[in-house]
């Protein structure tokens, strides 16, 4: 249920990110929020924003769906605040 979640969303399978254990890896780079990475087990996903410092455990695919359409909203907003990106913000604001 997540990988169909994720791929709606524009996130790709990570090539031969799949172990033994079953866990997958999907990612997604976007430009005011840098690699977005998800690690789909049994049945969590764990999402982690490395620019940010953000890591988010997922037990529902309609809960990562969610957050990820409210941080679709919100990114304009977080890379003002972020100062790692605070080149980005500078030039979307001309």
């Amino acid at each position: 249920m997540f990988a169909r979640t994720l791929q709606r969303q524009g996130f790709w399978k990570a090539r031969n990110a799949e172990n033994e254990s079953g866990r997958r890896i999907f990612l997604k780079h976007d430009l005011y929020l840098g690699g977005i990475y998800v690690e789909v087990m049994n049945r969590v996903a764990v999402l982690r924003i490395t620019e940010l410092g953000i890591v988010r455990v997922f037990k529902r695919a309609k809960a990562l769906r969610t957050f990820l359409a409210e941080l679709e909203s919100m990114k304009g907003r977080i890379a003002v605040e972020s100062p790692s990106l605070h080149s980005l913000v500078s030039l979307s604001s001309d």
